[in-house]
């Protein structure tokens, strides 16, 4: 009689199936990249496949903190910064309630987070800095046939001056200057920022690409 083969172990076996390289031109930014070296699986599923994924309650909280900061420092350029009351709402409006262990958690994480924005917005008033050129800034470029993109969470330009020299300088013409046809690789960044030479100082706090 007959007998039918033996069950193969198919958990044990290898995938067989080529790995295509992806065509086309390649988007990446910081996260994508940080997932390609940390698992190229990772990259796969989140970027090529999109796999979705439950959020994480410290991305939750991140979040909501950024964009309440994001906003003080818009309001802070107008000329008027928010208020506590204004500045908590902020926070609040951005915040969900996914990703945490319990109720309690939560609300614990947005009593910090609170605290948190009164401490920054306290500091930041009694500094006596001037408010950031930009807030949010995007950025991108061409890298070997891919395209790189980021944003600058803030950008600071303090005017030095000096004997001669005005003590402030025209910065939306510097970006003009510096992204106009034929700048070299300078027109190619969305938000160039290499037209800041001379005397001034730009700090740019947490970049990422």
């Amino acid at each position: 009689a007959a007998h039918a083969p033996p069950p193969q172990d198919v958990t044990s076996e290898p995938d067989a199936r080529p790995t295509m390289p992806i065509q086309g031109q390649l988007l990446l930014s910081h996260s994508s990249i940080d997932a390609y070296l940390t698992c190229p699986k990772r990259y796969q599923f989140g970027y090529v496949l999109r796999v979705p994924t439950a959020p994480h309650h410290s991305l939750v909280y991140g979040s909501a903190i950024h964009h309440a900061v994001q906003e003080f420092h818009r309001s802070e350029s107008r000329g008027r910064p928010l208020s506590e009351p204004e500045l908590v709402a902020t926070l609040e409006s951005a915040w969900s309630n996914e990703g945490f262990v319990s109720r309690e958690h939560e609300l614990a994480r947005l009593e910090a987070g609170k605290a948190a924005l009164h401490r920054f917005r306290e500091d930041r008033l009694a500094s006596g800095v001037p408010p950031p050129a930009w807030v949010e800034r995007e950025f991108s470029f061409s890298l070997g046939g891919d395209r790189i993109r980021g944003r600058f969470d803030r950008v600071d330009i303090v005017p030095l001056g000096g004997e001669g020299e005005p003590a402030e300088r025209d910065v939306a013409a510097a970006l003009a200057e510096a992204s106009r046809p034929g700048a070299g690789s300078r027109a190619d960044v969305v938000e160039p920022s290499l037209g800041l030479l001379g005397r001034e100082e730009g700090t740019i706090t947490d970049s990422k690409t």
